[in-house]
């Protein structure tokens, strides 16, 4: 038996399953945080969102289209640049084939995007914030770019290079320049918030009721089994995957 407080538990409405219920807390509620309380988006503006076929990613897709914003999207396969129109990107990009800086330039015609939300930190991020017009907003929410590569070792010289390399690049923020640019950089990590259920449970009402809308629509990439559970987070770290991830103690 689990016993849980009772804000911090939700009844599903019949049409909603309990896979597409378990897909939506994290990835939904991080984006629409991200969206309304943090970047505060605004309808005919524009944003950036980086790793758009990730479970976030998607999320956020969604809920841009919804309010109204013009998305542009990064992904590192052509197959996942598709996907992500599937669900009604406007403008995507291949970051391993393109440079997404210059893309976003050239997209805009040199101004630039209003918002962006990043997820891989290091120097994309760097990259990213540079894409924002006066006045722009971004926030991140982890840093996948400059993890570890799965499976690496201490002797493996050329990997953990890399990483030292886009720390480096990615460098610091000085209050400075973040002035100059009429820009704003902010954070968020949606767990951390776990305790103020008051507000957290307005965002899953609100998304539940979006969900029966048919606004959403969560999207579940694979379910493993909860034995699998190393399977499933090498499956996500080799960036195979797209959407949501699930861990089921009765896969079928």
């Amino acid at each position: 038996m689990i016993v849980v407080n009772q804000k911090q538990v939700r009844l599903l409405p019949e049409e909603i399953d309990y896979q597409k219920g378990a897909a939506l807390p994290a990835v939904y509620v991080t984006a629409y945080h991200c969206l309304k309380e943090v970047l505060r988006v605004e309808k005919d503006e524009d944003i950036l969102i980086q790793a758009v076929a990730g479970g976030v990613g998607i999320a956020a897709l969604q809920l841009a289209k919804h309010f109204g914003l013009t998305t542009y999207g990064t992904a590192g396969t052509d197959e996942k640049v598709s996907f992500a129109m599937t669900y009604g990107l406007d403008y995507g990009i291949n970051y391993c084939k393109k440079d997404f800086e210059k893309e976003i330039g050239r997209l805009t015609r040199n101004k630039g995007v209003k918002f962006l939300l990043d997820s891989l930190g290091g120097y994309t991020l760097r990259k990213g914030v540079r894409c924002l017009k006066p006045g722009g907003h971004a926030v991140t929410i982890g840093g996948a770019g400059v993890l570890p590569p799965i499976g690496i070792r201490p002797s493996n010289l050329r990997g953990w290079v890399r990483i030292l390399i886009d720390l480096i690049q990615g460098g610091v923020y000085h209050p400075f320049s973040l002035i100059e640019g009429n820009i704003s950089l902010s954070g968020a990590q949606i767990l951390l918030l776990w305790d103020n259920m008051d507000y957290l449970g307005t965002i899953i009402d609100t998304l539940l009721v979006l969900q029966q809308k048919q606004v959403i629509h969560p999207y579940i990439d694979r379910i493993f089994a909860l034995d699998e559970v190393a399977q499933a987070h090498q499956f996500i770290e080799e960036r195979k995957s797209r959407g949501k991830i699930l861990l089921a103690t009765d896969p079928a």
